[in-house]
């Protein structure tokens, strides 16, 4: 894989902190790194927030057959029987 770094970054840090170009690269790669593993976590703990929280919400028999009613006309009986088993399932 190869990572492009700025050569004028390269020349800051080695100006900055008395470094090498060896060490000025290595840290930049170093802290890219670490850079991208807590964007990853960051949004890894965002979308599992969301998820359980979709997952921990439990819906009313009454809640399950009104949605059921925005999609099927008539039959009831059915979509009770249907919401009654989803809520307690």
């Amino acid at each position: 894989m190869q990572v492009s770094i700025p050569k004028d970054k390269v020349k800051e840090l080695q100006q900055q902190y008395h470094c090498s170009e060896e060490e000025a690269v290595k840290a930049i790669l170093e802290a890219q790194s670490v850079a991208q593993e807590a964007y990853n976590e960051a949004l890894a703990e965002q979308f599992t927030k969301k998820q359980q929280a979709f997952i921990q919400k439990s819906f009313t028999p009454k809640e399950i057959k009104e949605h059921l009613d925005t999609f099927i006309i008539g039959q009831n009986d059915y979509k009770k029987r249907l919401a009654i088993a989803a809520a307690y399932d």
